[in-house]
């Protein structure tokens, strides 16, 4: 005799890039269907008054099943369900029975979203790329031990696709939102589009030590469920180019429904003195948005909403989530991440600076600023006021990392050495072409500094 319908997820069609709508139905004791589905007439009952029908993947997008209970949703509606199921002969039967249904995440997800698009007009591309994402978008809610709360939002995603070769266990899923989301956090949870809450907390390494980096801004963290969620593929911002279309999602000002926004990629390498260059755009965000996708036209995540300028008009930056990435596995490898850092700091030298100042003609570089008292930098000789023109790695007599020097406004002097020396090793000695005014002209100089740790404070 068959056995009854058991509460378990393989019973789910996992090619369905969504959230299934699900019937929970109470089983005959002699009745076997984990292949049932329900079809899209049924669910588009259910949204006769809506502005969208729910969204077709071309095929099915429900089954039977019996742990649809642990779902939380409304609109849900009394009906007789036609499915099919196998008989004791080994034969295809049909039956009806009746079932409450629920629509698909997807659908109730756009549903519940469209009226916070905003004023961008959008073509049906723009709305099946919205489709592929909302589904795998969170709000973050986070108290800390000093009893400060604040919300943020995140975006759900396969563990193998950030760890390689990670084996979640079942249910488990990993969240990316932005560092200064979920740092400092004592109480953390995550809001499903369909407003479950489900508890969060931070994935820890091997060597216990949490994967977060204020550096590239990034959080891994993880929630377990009882059921199949949608996740969003990742992207690859090199690829990005201005004038292309971006997406940004979220929870502005923890608004208990997603908002999108759409615009246009500025520059998809930006200097903000930041420690990675930063895509612009003017997809607009706000307080509530950080740590939620940004995403290209296909439908995948090219970096995490970051920041603003404050006073600025739609000036919104993203951090690429290559680099995130790539930090997040180093966190995974080591446990922690060091960081080089030259330990002084430059202001630009600009072309009408160089000339003013009477520097060779054709010459660029940078002017040293601030040079702290008892650093390397001031034990190897550099003093405030000194002009960089070259910056160096050798090993062995040969140039290993080699940086010609040309700061010509604020925004470089902050980011372009800060970069260049972060993925240099600690202890590791740096040769700088130095030049130096005395007597009323220059004189050259070839330090050797070696490079320190970056803090917070670099």
């Amino acid at each position: 005799m068959l056995q009854p319908i058991s509460p378990v997820a393989s019973y789910l069609p996992s090619s369905i890039p969504n959230i299934p709508a699900t019937t929970n139905v109470t089983t005959p004791p002699t009745f076997q269907a984990p292949v049932a589905q329900v079809s899209d007439t049924y669910l588009g009952d259910l949204y006769q008054d809506a502005p969208y029908k729910p969204f077709d993947y071309g095929r099915p997008n429900g089954i039977v099943s019996s742990f649809a209970a642990f779902m939380a949703r409304p609109f849900s509606k009394v009906m007789n369900v036609p499915f099919e199921y196998v008989d004791e002969r080994g034969a295809m039967q049909t039956m009806e029975q009746e079932a409450e249904v629920w629509p698909s995440a997807a659908a109730w997800v756009r549903d519940r979203t469209f009226a916070s698009v905003g004023d961008t007009p959008l073509i049906d591309g723009d709305l099946a790329t919205i489709q592929k994402i909302i589904p795998s978008v969170v709000r973050f809610s986070v108290e800390s031990n000093k009893e400060e709360a604040w919300y943020g939002s995140g975006v759900i995603v396969e563990p193998s696709d950030i760890i390689p070769g990670y084996q979640p266990r079942y249910g488990e899923y990993f969240v990316l939102t932005n560092n200064h989301v979920a740092e400092d956090a004592k109480y953390m949870s995550v809001m499903l589009p369909n407003g479950l809450e489900i508890r969060a907390e931070a994935v820890e390494t091997k060597y216990r030590t949490k994967m977060l980096d204020k550096g590239m801004d990034i959080a891994l963290t993880r929630i377990v469920v009882p059921y199949p969620l949608p996740t969003a593929k990742i992207g690859d911002p090199k690829t990005l180019v201005p004038g292309q279309v971006i997406y940004t999602a979220g929870y502005p000002r923890a608004l208990p429904h997603i908002s999108i926004t759409k615009g246009v990629i500025s520059n998809p390498r930006q200097e903000t003195g930041a420690l990675s260059e930063d895509i612009q755009s003017d997809a607009p965000i706000n307080p509530g948005n950080s740590g939620g996708p940004s995403f290209g036209q296909n439908g995948e995540i090219i970096g995490l909403n970051t920041y603003t300028f404050r006073g600025g008009d739609n000036l919104t930056f993203t951090k690429p989530i290559d680099g995130q990435i790539a930090a997040l596995r180093k966190l995974w490898e080591n446990g922690y991440i060091i960081r080089g850092s030259l330990g002084f700091q430059v202001k630009d030298f600009s072309l009408n600076e160089r000339e003013k100042a009477g520097f060779p003609e054709g010459m660029t570089g940078a002017v040293v600023s601030d040079v702290p008292k008892g650093s390397l930098a001031e034990k190897a000789g550099l003093k405030k006021g000194d002009v960089i023109t070259w910056m160096e790695v050798r090993s062995n007599g040969a140039s290993v990392k080699s940086l010609f020097v040309d700061i010509k406004d604020g925004f470089e002097a902050q980011g372009v050495i800060k970069r260049w020396a972060a993925d240099i090793a600690p202890g590791t000695k740096v040769n700088l072409l130095v030049w130096r005014k005395e007597s009323g002209a220059y004189t050259t100089y070839d330090l050797e500094v070696p490079v320190g740790f970056m803090t917070d404070a670099d």
